[in-house]
């Protein structure tokens, strides 16, 4: 917290100092820098406004044909469009990250700069958004760019961060998936994998939580394919994932959390693992009732997972064992 408030004060500090100098491009960037510390610190209100500001600025200027610096107004666009995402606002987070887009595009298209990193970046977030909304054919579209890109970067550029081809291949493989083409869609998930798995060998900052959410995507994809034995072990290895989560003191999402034991459940009962099918499919139902009370909307999952749970109790032939487990969840 003491952190957070140093590195805000010293931004204020600029920000009192451009005002009073009226220097309305550096003014607009160090709006766009705040906004970006707020963003940090899930401070979401204030970094909206910020990036409102900044964008405000860099419009102005524009109109009136003064000098923008442009790598910080893109910044703010694309720091617009992930608050956006953030309040499930997707079509005006497209809209902003495409304004983003579109000014890295100009500049490399005018030789001011030859620096693809955050253009690759865009590409990949708006094709995750065109994902959200169901519109899987452009996501398809930005998706390939963004991991053609990252190919050649993570070959080129000593400062390219293999995580963002990464998430490239996650988005693309998120976009193979909602299209049924589970098989093409888990060679990129393998191809994320393979990048994050030597990134955490390697000691390297990651985020943790796409690491496990990408083997539970494959893992998932593999019981679509009838693959129970790879299914299993991504299973198996996005449950490893979550405890070091856990023990890190960080929140694990009660859904995913929920969802991979209800996909191992799957995977136990497909080899005649019965027992093992019903602890883990208990230990889903509990995950999401732990946090119904805070998550409302885990409720209509809790009930479905609930039924599940039931059917399989009761399909194993013990009516009295599925009486006594489903009283100890509800109790």
């Amino acid at each position: 917290m003491e952190e957070m408030k140093e590195a805000i004060d010293k931004i204020n500090s600029s920000i009192e100092i451009l005002t009073n100098k009226n220097d309305e491009n550096g003014l607009a960037a160090a709006y766009c820098q705040r906004a970006n510390s707020h963003f940090l610190f899930c401070m979401f209100d204030e970094a909206l406004e910020d990036y409102d500001k900044s964008i405000e600025l860099f419009q102005k200027l524009n109109d009136e044909k003064k000098p923008v610096n442009i790598a910080s107004c893109a910044q703010a666009y694309s720091g617009r469009s992930f608050v956006a995402e953030y309040f499930g606002d997707y079509e005006n987070a497209i809209n902003y990250i495409s304004t983003s887009i579109d000014i890295w595009i100009h500049v490399l298209e005018k030789g001011l700069s030859n620096d693809e990193k955050e253009l690759q970046k865009d590409y990949s977030f708006r094709g995750q958004l065109f994902n959200y909304i169901g519109n899987y054919d452009d996501a398809l579209i930005d998706c390939k760019k963004s991991v053609e890109m990252g190919k050649k970067l993570i070959q080129t550029d000593k400062d390219f961060d293999p995580e963002s081809l990464a998430s490239a291949y996650v988005h693309l493989g998120q976009s193979l998936e909602a299209q049924m083409n589970f098989t093409e869609a888990n060679i990129n998930y393998t191809e994320a994998i393979r990048i994050y798995e030597k990134m955490y060998k390697d000691e390297c900052e990651i985020d943790i939580d796409s690491f496990a959410l990408t083997y539970m995507n494959r893992g998932a994809n593999y019981i679509a394919l009838e693959e129970i034995s790879n299914a299993l072990s991504d299973c198996n290895r996005c449950i490893e994932i979550h405890e070091m989560i856990k023990q890190s003191n960080k929140q694990i999402s009660p859904f995913d959390n929920a969802a991979v034991f209800r996909n191992r459940s799957i995977c136990h009962k497909s080899n005649g693992s019965i027992n093992e099918a019903i602890n883990d499919r208990l230990m889903a139902v509990r995950i999401l009732k732990e946090n119904i009370e805070d998550i409302p909307e885990l409720k209509t999952l809790y009930d479905d997972f609930l039924s599940e749970l039931k059917e399989l109790v009761i399909e194993n032939g013990d009516s009295s064992l599925a009486s006594k487990i489903l009283n100890d969840v509800i109790n």
